[in-house]
């Protein structure tokens, strides 16, 4: 009787240490894959806007949206571990580091009406670039 409820008592212990990582870990997993996916979402509605539709305003609210969501996504690297943690933190820096380099996101930064098919599609294909290079080694 003694050793099974030693035995209860040293696993309540072990699972308090380390049963609610896993759970805050799930919980990351999903908060990344969902960040992801929106990102996803939102680069297909750029992409499927008409020519005559895009508006500077609509463009930079979308594009601040996938730096918000990829903020969003760091903000979940400390409940990661190990490859997970690497890869998501190297990833979301390395987006946000192209993102200020390309200057996206600033209202005031590109006429997205002046070429609007041109520009579009280079926005469309420079954001696919980005999430393909950073993002899509996170395993969802």
């Amino acid at each position: 009787m003694f050793r099974s409820g030693l035995a209860v008592v040293g696993a309540a212990v072990l699972c308090a240490s380390g049963c609610g990582d896993g759970v805050a870990e799930r919980k990351a997993r999903a908060a990344v894959c969902s960040g992801r996916a929106d990102i996803h979402a939102t680069i297909a509605r750029l992409r499927a806007t008409p020519a005559a539709r895009v508006r500077n305003a609509k463009v930079t609210e979308e594009v601040q949206s996938i730096l918000a969501d990829v903020a969003s996504m760091r903000k979940q690297v400390s409940s990661l571990s190990g490859t997970e943690r690497r890869l998501l933190w190297t990833g979301t820096a390395t987006f946000e580091a192209l993102a200020a380099q390309l200057d996206l996101g600033r209202p005031e930064g590109f006429d997205w009406e002046a070429n609007p098919i041109g520009n579009m599609r280079s926005l469309n294909e420079t954001l696919e670039g980005m999430v393909h290079k950073t993002l899509s080694k996170i395993d969802c």
